[in-house]
């Protein structure tokens, strides 16, 4: 956090991790503190665990993501501070937007005697099957991200899309960067203020949604992009 008194992170192997809290430098064992996953009720389906890896200037808000127990992503999941020091988790977002895919057969066999499957979201109700957190404001206001909206996956000619949003914590209001044409992938913003401008990157040769001279293309071929 701001002042440096509390370290966050996880503890664990495999999919046995749990994201926590070190106090005042972490020395004794109970300096740590264990942060809840959600349940699968509170995240809308089973997860393998969850993680934390951003937090506010003073730690009331944490970001993190739980990984979906079906298709094995990053689902954004957060935790906001109790008066009496403890976090409550909030997988609400996920459970509102997120929804993981399984195929399934459909009785039916391909002309070389396969049985053909078919794609199917568990939550067709939900926009999006890709909805992974990638950086929180400092005040824990903003968050951007990566989603992938969920299209027919049963078409071929269907090519995936990763568009970049903001989400506000305090009103709920998710907003989408519209994709430039012919694009697939949208900016990674890995960073955003207090006041919901969020910088990151794009590929090089990427027009994007913006005007070309608020791109700066670095020596890796990356291109930094300031996204007010």
């Amino acid at each position: 956090n701001a002042d440096g008194s509390l370290i966050l992170g996880s503890a664990g192997a495999g999919l046995d991790m749990t994201p926590y809290l070190w106090q005042n430098g972490g020395l004794k064992k109970e300096d740590r503190v264990a942060l809840p996953a959600p349940t699968a009720t509170e995240f809308g389906g089973e997860i393998d665990y969850a993680a934390a890896r951003w937090m506010s200037d003073d730690a009331s808000v944490i970001l993190g993501y739980a990984e979906d127990a079906v298709n094995g992503f990053w689902v954004m999941i957060y935790w906001t501070k109790n008066s009496d020091g403890s976090y409550t988790v909030h997988g609400d977002y996920a459970k509102k937007y997120y929804t993981p895919y399984v195929w399934v057969e459909t009785g039916e066999v391909d002309e070389w005697g396969n049985p053909e499957q078919e794609g199917k979201y568990l939550h067709p109700e939900r926009p999006y099957n890709g909805f992974e957190p990638v950086a929180l404001s400092a005040n824990g206001e903003w968050v951007t991200l990566v989603l992938t909206p969920a299209t027919d996956l049963n078409d071929m000619s269907i090519i995936p899309t990763n568009p970049a949003a903001r989400l506000n914590l305090k009103t709920q209001v998710l907003e989408v960067l519209p994709l430039a044409e012919d694009e697939t992938d949208g900016p990674e913003l890995f960073g955003i203020a207090n006041n919901g401008t969020a910088v990151g990157r794009t590929k090089a040769g990427g027009v994007g949604p913006m005007p070309l001279a608020a791109k700066r293309v670095a020596d890796d071929g990356e291109e930094g992009i300031d996204d007010g």
